[in-house]
């Protein structure tokens, strides 16, 4: 009629104490876990801050060098026509002092 339920207590007390151990190694893990991502996130967001900074550094200079290229363009164009111009003239004083 009486059974021995010292083996249930002692599986009862070992499943409550691996419960409590589990239940401290989660613990231990989100603390672990939300460490490691801060110490990630933070390198990685100076990464990100520093690149879209030279994007926009590297935007600026294209624009002033397509600028100064424009500009260079349109020098060369002038250069040019003045040249045929004076080429002209000189062309036309030496026809008429012949």
């Amino acid at each position: 009629m009486f059974n021995d339920i010292t083996e249930l207590k002692d599986n009862e007390a070992r499943l409550r104490e691996n419960a409590r151990q589990l239940s401290e190694m989660n613990t231990f893990k989100d603390k672990m876990f939300t460490v490691i991502a801060h110490d990630i996130r933070d390198p990685i967001a100076l990464l990100v801050s520093l690149t879209e900074l030279l994007g926009e550094e590297l935007a600026a200079v294209e624009a002033e060098h397509a600028d100064c290229s424009y500009r260079s363009k349109d020098k060369y164009k002038a250069c040019t026509i003045s040249s045929r111009i004076c080429s002209t003239s000189i062309a036309t004083r030496k026809g008429i002092n012949r």
